[in-house]
């Protein structure tokens, strides 16, 4: 009976060290996928900015004046 409980306690721990593991890269995943999230704002903001600023220069070179969008 002893044999069969320290066999448990060793698969237990052995569990434990992967679900510990998992962890560290679930966090790991987690921080890589704000990163690319921010890095799609950011080029959503600049793709924003870029259109304005076509609009802008396009009604400028239409009636010689710049306008607010």
């Amino acid at each position: 009976m002893n044999g069969i409980k320290k066999e448990m306690n060793t698969k237990f721990d052995e569990v434990n060290k992967r679900l510990g593991k998992l962890e560290v890269e679930q966090a790991g995943i987690t921080k890589e996928l704000y990163m690319i999230n921010r890095k799609i704002s950011d080029t959503y903001g600049v793709a924003l900015d870029a259109l304005a600023s076509t609009a802008e220069n396009r009604k400028w070179l239409e009636t010689g004046t710049a306008s607010l969008i």
